[in-house]
């Protein structure tokens, strides 16, 4: 379906008209840019991901507080970032853009009433406890600021565009990272019998082991485990699992997991089990 432009709200929301009538909001990062009254978007576009269709009697001045609140937008980002740099002590000079970025089209997001997944909230919150910390305060900044509550799957974002601040990496080098040790972890709670993955003590203590073993693997770093042939004899089908873990932790980042890291992959295993 195409789709003809109305208006063009601001970077990343286009009002537009469809081929039987209907008015959507078509809302993707940089969708406005250079885009004007009258061009055409193509369904299905490389960056078009969310369609918004307006209810007949939606006031279509609403919509367009979108493109005035920008100045607005800039002034939280700014003081997030400054909080940020301040608490955690760096500097990064993408952070601006990069966050403005996020945060406009999250609050868009938001105010239109589309909702925001992020599967990693538990991880995040886990590994990246002093940026959370920080998104925590973003959240109140954004709620008192702009009147919007950005809620813990938000604040899991921002947290991990913190983070790729501070350690001066891309945001999908991050959301990377947190996919495979969801995966692991996922994989490692049905590997125990459990239904759903709960935020313990147990399960923090596996995130931080699991994440330090793949930094530790990808910097190449050798470690030596001498009971690994006990553990081998004693646990051998938390092993044959850790075997199965490493093999998707190898492929998904080109890197080689061998015997030493299984044996401690394993214990973390049997750890869980064990609950």
């Amino acid at each position: 379906m195409n789709y003809k432009i109305i208006k063009v709200l601001n970077n990343n929301s286009i009002l537009a008209q469809s081929l039987s009538g209907n008015q959507v909001v078509l809302m993707s990062k940089g969708i406005g840019y250079g885009k004007s009254k009258g061009d055409k978007i193509k369904e299905g576009e490389k960056y078009q991901k969310v369609f918004y269709i307006l209810d007949s009697g939606q006031n279509i001045n609403k919509l367009e507080k979108f493109g005035t609140e920008h100045e607005k937008m800039e002034a939280v980002t700014y003081m997030i970032v400054k909080i940020a740099e301040a608490k955690l002590n760096f500097k990064n000079e993408n952070f601006y853009k990069a966050l403005i970025d996020h945060l406009t089209f999250a609050v868009e997001r938001l105010q239109m009433g589309l909702p925001i997944n992020n599967p990693y909230v538990t991880e995040v919150s886990v590994l990246c406890q002093q940026e959370y910390a920080v998104a925590q305060i973003a959240a109140e900044i954004i709620k008192e600021q702009l009147n919007v509550e950005i809620g813990i799957e938000e604040t899991g974002f921002i947290a991990m565009h913190i983070y790729a601040a501070r350690k001066n990496e891309h945001i999908d080098t991050v959301m990377k990272s947190m996919r495979i040790i969801n995966e692991v972890l996922q994989k490692a709670f049905k590997y125990a019998g459990k239904n759903a993955v709960t935020l313990n003590y147990a399960t923090a203590d596996f995130l931080l082991s699991i994440s330090q073993l793949i930094k530790d693997a990808i910097a190449k770093k050798n470690i030596h485990t001498k009971l690994k042939d006990q553990i081998c004899c004693c646990i051998p089908r938390e092993w044959c699992f850790a075997q199965k873990i490493a093999e998707y932790i190898n492929n998904e980042l080109d890197i080689t997991l061998d015997e030493d890291y299984i044996s401690l992959l394993a214990l973390d295993v049997y750890k869980l089990t064990q609950l």
